[in-house]
């Protein structure tokens, strides 16, 4: 993968990948859940890489890594998907992540940043190695862009099925 964008869930990572793809960059979200290999030729938002197998992603990766983190993403995440985690899930989540945010030349920021035009632009810019388009960040802004729980539960449910057979 050209660019890893990884951390918690529920941290805007599909808005993200849509305003990446707006600058000109091939970006792909939940990679594995749509069937897409670790080693695409593109950039890549997703939350599952740093919360299951952090390392993994780490070596596919052979650009910019950007870790976006979320203190209540526990919450969030199930009063999104209804489903529920157990503490030591939890624990080994918050593990995992913390190996990728520590990794050399990851970049980290809090969700709540992204509501910052310019640290938008400084993730594009880190990503694409190209400027970032401020009108087109001030656009995104006012946009509620984020993944439909139905399609993923369906992508993910034929993605299980693949690997089964």
């Amino acid at each position: 993968m050209l660019y890893l964008v990884s951390g918690h869930p529920r941290t805007r990572s599909a808005w993200l990948c849509a305003l990446l793809n707006a600058h000109g960059s091939r970006c792909l979200h939940d990679i594995e859940t749509n069937g897409y290999p670790p080693d695409v030729i593109a950039g890549v938002c997703d939350p599952g890489i740093a919360m299951l197998r952090p390392f993994d992603g780490i070596k596919a990766c052979r650009g910019a890594r950007v870790c976006i983190t979320r203190s209540d993403w526990r919450p969030a995440f199930e009063k999104w998907s209804g489903a529920e985690f157990s503490d030591l899930a939890v624990q080994a989540i918050e593990e995992n992540i913390a190996k990728f945010k520590a990794h050399p030349r990851t970049y980290s920021i809090d969700w709540a940043r992204l509501d910052d035009s310019d640290e938008v632009a400084r993730v594009i810019e880190l990503c694409t190695q190209r400027q970032a388009d401020h009108g087109l960040i001030r656009i995104f802004q006012q946009l509620k862009i984020e993944q439909h729980i139905e399609k993923a539960q369906f992508a993910y449910s034929i993605s299980m099925w693949d690997t089964a057979t």
